[in-house]
């Protein structure tokens, strides 16, 4: 495999958005104006067991999530996660999930580092993938 490990490699991170189905078009299109110029968009299953939500809650609710994978400057970092933190009010139990990873190596998607570093994101998409 062809990785690369460099300054700029060092100068990014990897935010994941765990959110139920059909929020993450709408997080991604935020995300954008807020400096994630790549974003990733998987569909994900819960692996709670359905019958809990029956049990406890009372309601028959199947567990389709989104996964947004966002790579983002650091310094767009905080703002970034803190708005799309209470648009999707994530903050809340049962609303999904987010962290954040170190990139220290990457393949692919190697344009991202021709970005000025100070445009808060591109109006070009990523090739491949289920992409916004």
């Amino acid at each position: 495999m062809n990785s690369t490990a460099t300054k700029s490699a060092q100068d990014l991170k990897m935010v994941f958005f765990v959110v139920p189905k059909g929020m993450g078009t709408k997080i991604s299109k935020e995300a954008r104006k807020l400096g994630a110029a790549r974003r990733v968009i998987l569909l994900a299953h819960g692996t709670a067991p359905k019958n809990i939500y029956l049990d406890v809650l009372g309601i028959d609710y199947e567990p389709e999530k989104e996964i947004l994978m966002m790579l983002v400057r650091k310094k767009h970092l905080r703002n970034l996660v803190d708005q799309l933190t209470t648009m999707s009010h994530i903050d809340k139990p049962g609303h999904g999930i987010a962290f954040v990873i170190d990139v220290n190596h990457h393949a692919g998607w190697l344009n991202f580092l021709q970005i000025p570093e100070d445009a808060p994101g591109d109006d070009k998409e990523a090739q491949g993938g289920n992409h916004e």
